[in-house]
């Protein structure tokens, strides 16, 4: 894997999808913890610096510093779109938002897989 792309799954990634993993087979509503949890993985990040980020701004960052570019990179930035206008939406379409998030990891796999074609 491309270590532009290890970054980017460790920096906005991994943290976007970690709660929506576990908290894809809650059965019943979600509890205020939950939907926090899922909040965090977009809000509450760091960055380079160790300074409070928004997936969306490291993305921003991180994208100016691809290595080529490809059409996979509109579809992770659509998915990170997409991921955040669920998130807003909470505590309604609590679902929703846990498929928005993991949304952002298959097309990091694609996007990741391309570059791998590419460089």
């Amino acid at each position: 894997m491309h270590p532009w792309a290890r970054r980017l799954r460790h920096d906005i990634v991994k943290r976007a999808v970690w709660a929506a993993r576990d908290l894809r087979s809650l059965e019943g509503p979600p509890a205020p913890a939950d939907v926090a949890a899922l909040r965090r993985g977009l809000y509450d990040l760091r960055d380079e610096e160790g300074a409070p980020a928004t997936a969306r701004s490291l993305w921003e960052r991180m994208r100016a510093e691809a290595p080529c570019n490809t059409p996979e990179l509109d579809d992770f930035s659509k998915a990170l779109e997409r991921a955040h206008k669920a998130v807003d939406a909470l505590p309604g379409g609590f679902g929703e938002a846990i498929l928005a998030l993991l949304q952002i990891e298959e097309r990091f796999e694609e996007l990741a897989r391309s570059l791998d074609r590419q460089t």
